[in-house]
């Protein structure tokens, strides 16, 4: 059975494209019923050194036959080495080897791609491989359904790569601790490995052991911060988180969940540390610290802090409706007390105008004039009476 791996055409000269598909059985079915089935990859040259940047899965749309799809970095030794191989049904990826996951997915969550930022990427070289596991619903001889993953590859080296830590057990555990020892780390996502609508809460904490005996108690996310619109389910911290040997990480879901309380906790190193990443601790199985717990706030304390919140914002929209109301009536007061003050200057302008003394200084020349015109008619009635005289002593 032939292994299908393409190497898409190099986009420039530092970014290329792998896609690993499974192999299909339609032509040569297997002997017995699988499902699961394992698929790796090798870097070809041993001098090339690689860094995944992104990874897209291809599924069909409303194919209900895939359950998982799983993909790690194992470190394999020389008798597992090989270029391009198949297996079924293992229950571990890496063949026991030293293992690291970097991506998964599980039905019914939507299919994205993930990209990771400024470059940074999970490390490939010649000691490495790429293994996709694909988890089918049924176990049957044939299965006609064949995704595929494609790799997003980029040959320049970053300062720094990226890592993961797998916080949870395949027992149903509530609680979770676990106490770095290697190399420091700055963390970088969170990627739930369960459906977050069936939780009803969950969350992660890191504790960072300082001088003195002093612990900083931070939280790292939990279910009331995790973005609801993230489709992909793999939240990128905003805070910076940097963690040493000697720190601890605390993860806790409720204990009324379906399925098991699993994280994968993706973290950036230097480059430096990054010869034998795989070797490093890459889990966190059981809860070896549970008196850390007592350290953090419980769940009534955090849903009572929620509280005064919700009522701020109530206290909040009705002050901004109080104001509106204030500001508009204030505005009507304004605009009636302009027109009861306009009303009050007419009444009194309209009183005092008959005694001004521009209305006197009008009326005295009217009687002055008028007493010209008596006398003038007087001087000329006695002057026409002068005529008549005149005018009888003549005849």
């Amino acid at each position: 059975m032939s292994l299908s791996i393409s190497d898409a055409i190099e986009e420039t000269s530092t970014n290329f494209n792998i896609t690993l598909k499974v192999p299909e059985t339609m032509s040569s079915p297997l002997p017995m019923a699988y499902r699961t089935v394992h698929i790796q990859y090798t870097v070809p040259n041993d001098k090339d050194r690689w860094n995944i940047v992104a990874i897209e899965p291809f599924i069909l749309r409303f194919n209900r036959t895939i359950r998982q799809l799983n993909v790690h970095i194992c470190q394999f030794t020389n008798s597992f080495r090989q270029q391009n191989s198949v297996w079924y049904d293992d229950q571990t990826s890496c063949r026991g080897s030293p293992s690291m996951l970097i991506y998964h997915w599980a039905a019914p969550s939507p299919l994205t791609k993930f990209q990771t930022l400024n470059n940074l990427g999970f490390q490939l070289d010649k000691s490495k491989s790429i293994v996709l596991s694909v988890i089918y619903v049924q176990e049957q001889y044939v299965h006609k359904e064949q995704p595929r993953v494609v790799f997003y590859i980029s040959s320049l080296i970053p300062r720094y790569h990226l890592g993961s830590l797998e916080v949870g057990s395949k027992h149903k555990i509530t609680r979770l601790s676990c106490r770095l020892s290697d190399y420091p780390r700055l963390l970088y996502s969170v990627k739930p490995l369960f459906s977050t609508i069936k939780h009803d809460w969950w969350r992660i904490y890191a504790i960072r052991n300082r001088s003195f005996g002093r612990k900083i108690i931070q939280p790292v996310l939990d279910s009331t911060t995790f973005s609801e619109l993230n489709n992909s389910d793999v939240e990128v911290l905003s805070s910076d988180i940097f963690l040493v040997s000697g720190d601890y990480i605390l993860g806790e879901c409720d204990d009324r969940h379906e399925f098991t309380c699993n994280f994968l906790v993706l973290y950036a190193y230097k480059n430096i540390l990054s010869k034998s990443s795989t070797e490093h601790i890459h889990y966190c199985q059981q809860n070896n610290y549970p008196d850390l717990f007592k350290l953090i706030p419980k769940i009534d304390e955090i849903s009572t802090t929620v509280r005064p919140s919700v009522l701020s914002n109530v206290d909040s929209s009705t002050m901004f409706l109080l104001i509106c109301l204030l500001i508009i009536v204030i505005w009507i007061s304004i605009i009636v007390g302009c027109i009861i003050m306009r009303r009050i200057r007419g009444l009194v302008n309209f009183r005092t105008e008959p005694s001004s003394p521009i209305g006197a200084r009008e009326t005295r020349p009217i009687f002055g004039q008028r007493g010209n015109e008596q006398r003038l008619a007087a001087e000329g009635d006695h002057i026409a009476q002068l005529d008549v005289e005149h005018m009888g002593l003549m005849s």
